[in-house]
């Protein structure tokens, strides 16, 4: 009996590890192919964000996670101006990134050109990986949100 009592709190641990490594996600889980369908309840083409001078509409936006904890992104956006003079769009922008996986959410850090001078990471914070994301803006970043992304065929 006196045996039993000591492993009880060994066991208490090992069913709390064991659970919680059932509740969490990594990068191999993460993988896939994400397409952006809905900025909040808004379906594609929509306002992504928008200033006293721009708005900035979202016509296509994809993810792509690979297992290593890299990926890309890319989508067309365009910006239509708000006190006159030119737009610009649609453009074609892309971008590798790095990923981590934190408990089960993943935050998504786009790359930062040589030179550039870039925001903070993370830039992505989604939640829901599987057959969908649920992405907000990182703290430093600002824009309409949750980004819902649909995972597709590879």
């Amino acid at each position: 009996m006196a045996t039993f009592l000591r492993l009880q709190p060994t066991l208490a641990c090992l069913l709390a590890i064991t659970l919680a490594c059932g509740d969490s996600i990594g990068p191999e889980d993460a993988a896939g192919t994400f397409v952006l369908r809905q900025v909040q309840q808004d379906l594609l083409p929509t306002v992504m964000s928008q200033n006293e001078f721009f708005v900035i509409r979202v016509l296509a936006d994809t993810i792509r996670l690979r297992a290593g904890g890299t990926g890309n992104f890319s989508g067309v956006r365009e910006s239509v101006p708000l006190q006159g003079g030119s737009g610009e769009g649609p453009v074609h922008i892309a971008s590798d990134l790095h990923y981590r996986v934190m408990g089960n959410r993943v935050e998504i850090d786009f790359d930062c050109p040589d030179l550039a001078i870039c925001v903070p990471p993370p830039h992505l914070i989604a939640n829901g990986v599987g057959d969908h994301l649920t992405a907000s803006w990182g703290p430093h970043m600002s824009g309409r949100s949750p980004l819902i992304y649909e995972k597709v065929a590879p």
